[in-house]
C-alpha cells in the first residue's frame, strides 16, 4: 500500500497515468535498505544514490558473490 500512496502523490506518474519505471526500481533498493540487505542495481538502478553494487554489466554480480 505505501508504494501506491507515493505513486499517486505524483512524484513518478507518466503523463499517460503509469508509474514510471524508475519508481520501482528506487522502491526495491529502498526495500531491501529498509530490511537490513545489500542491493546491486544495473543501468538506472546503478544510479540510485542507496543502491549497495553499482554494476556496469550483470557478470559484475559473480564478484559480489
Amino acid at each position: 500500500m505505501g508504494a501506491t500512496v507515493r505513486a499517486d502523490k505524483g512524484r513518478h506518474k507518466r503523463k499517460d497515468g503509469g508509474v514510471s519505471q524508475n519508481y520501482y526500481l528506487e522502491a526495491g533498493i529502498e526495500a531491501a535498505e529498509a530490511g537490513g540487505f545489500d542491493s546491486a542495481g544495473l543501468d538506472e538502478a546503478s544510479k540510485y544514490g542507496k543502491t549497495t553494487y553499482k554494476l556496469n554489466n550483470f557478470k559484475e554480480i559473480l564478484d559480489i558473490v
